[in-house]
């Protein structure tokens, strides 16, 4: 399947789920945790609805480096049907009992040096 191209939707839906199942997943830095729901106290938010997951998966942008899963925007374009509604129930779930795993907080940032530019310590350079 490496190096196979395709411009078919359930192809490449069928190659994203290919690659990606066989992907080895690690929860080295899951931890043991006792989560205590205080059911009493009503959430002060709405839940996220899966039209506003999918209406922001659709805008994003094509052609950016992908997160530390590799996993490009296009893909999570092309899948967003079957990934919405897990997604939804993920952030949901995350903001209810308010625990965000370490492994979602992750980001590789890299700066590109642009000409006339001196200081980058400075945020706005």
């Amino acid at each position: 399947m490496e190096g196979k191209l395709t411009n078919k939707k359930q192809e490449q839906t069928d190659l994203f789920f290919h690659i990606f199942a066989q992907a080895e997943s690690t929860i080295e830095d899951v931890e043991e945790t006792t989560i205590i729901i205080d059911q009493s106290r009503p959430l002060c938010f709405e839940k996220i609805a899966v039209d506003e997951i999918r209406t922001n998966i659709k805008q994003l942008p094509n052609k950016k480096s992908p997160g530390p899963e590799g996993v490009p925007n296009e893909l999570i374009k092309i899948a967003c049907d079957l990934l919405v509604n897990k997604l939804s129930d993920l952030f949901n779930n995350c903001l209810t009992i308010g625990h965000f795993p370490t492994s979602r907080k992750r980001a590789s940032t890299i700066i590109i040096q642009k000409t006339n530019k001196s200081d980058y310590s400075d945020p706005s350079a």
